[in-house]
């Protein structure tokens, strides 16, 4: 977490980088309530990208902060949907369903589960239909993966106060969700 004074250094770079703009110091508070919980280091990389890129208009926080955790992801060696087809299609020609092999990733058995196991992807008949389920799971488990790992502190604490009878409705809603993916699709 970085500290305000920290901070307002970062944001003045920011606000040379576009003369057109002054910051007021409610705006520098409000910028610090969204993206005071980054690392130093990574508002630093982020506002240089956002600086280097032909954006006529000051940033808002959320762009900043999206920006922060893109660089993230680019370094966090998570594979594309596609990527990790590809990974799973070479272990059945490697492994076959005798033996569950290991993955270069968790999202990737996640995303063999919720499809149907391992034993069901090396028995299916229709790889192009299995693909296509893959790949839509895979967004789906790591649009959700980046959501959480996004999440501002104060906006989890919130949703973990509010817990209870909320997050038992979304669980169930989720579980509906990955059973209509594990179902066959019918053409």
């Amino acid at each position: 977490m970085i500290d305000e004074l920290e901070f307002g250094k970062i944001l003045a770079v920011l606000e040379d980088m576009y003369p057109r703009y002054t910051l007021e110091p409610r705006v520098v508070k409000a910028y610090y309530a969204v993206l005071g919980d980054l690392d130093v280091d990574l508002l630093k990389a982020a506002t240089l990208q956002i600086g280097s890129e032909n954006r006529p208009f000051f940033p808002a926080a959320g762009e900043l902060r999206q920006c922060a955790f893109d660089l993230v992801e680019r370094q966090s060696g998570v594979p594309t949907a596609w990527d990790a087809w590809a990974e799973v299609c070479k272990r059945i020609g490697d492994h076959g369903y005798v033996r569950v092999p290991e993955f270069s990733h968790p999202l990737i058995q996640r995303t063999v589960d919720a499809v149907g196991g391992w034993l069901t992807l090396c028995m299916s008949e229709n790889s192009i239909a299995d693909r296509a389920r893959f790949a839509q799971a895979y967004e789906t488990l790591a649009q959700r993966e980046r959501t959480q790992f996004r999440m501002l502190p104060a906006v989890r604490e919130a949703l973990e106060l509010a817990g209870g009878e909320q997050r038992r409705a979304v669980e169930a809603l989720t579980s509906e969700c990955a059973d209509k993916l594990r179902e066959p699709r019918r053409p």
